[in-house]
């Protein structure tokens, strides 16, 4: 049960690269690393390896290539910034703070 295998895939500006390595061991051992931004899915990607395999070591490694456009292109999560503003608001009247 050893072996290797990559691919990557683009929509738009985004391209993804996956590379999968496994050994042989006695049980299903699954390491995945994905960009921080990405983290949300570590245990989506667990299961769906534990889903296929019954035994083995995996290493699951994701790699996002962002285009040149999107590498200088900032974007704006809005609602997590008001959310940050409340907050803020919320803390500086219980702290008795300047606004």
């Amino acid at each position: 049960m050893t072996g290797f295998g990559a691919g990557h895939g683009k929509a738009g500006e985004e391209e993804i690269s996956v590379e999968i390595r496994s050994v042989n061991g006695k049980f299903c051992e699954v390491k995945v690393r994905l960009p921080r931004e990405l983290n949300a899915l570590e245990n989506d990607v667990t299961k769906q390896v534990k889903a296929k395999l019954q035994r083995g070591g995996v290493e699951v490694s994701i790699r996002r290539l962002a285009g040149e456009r999107a590498a200088v292109m900032p974007r704006v999560d809005l609602a997590l910034a008001q959310e940050y503003a409340t907050l803020y608001m919320q803390l500086a009247h219980e702290l008795e703070l300047p606004v």
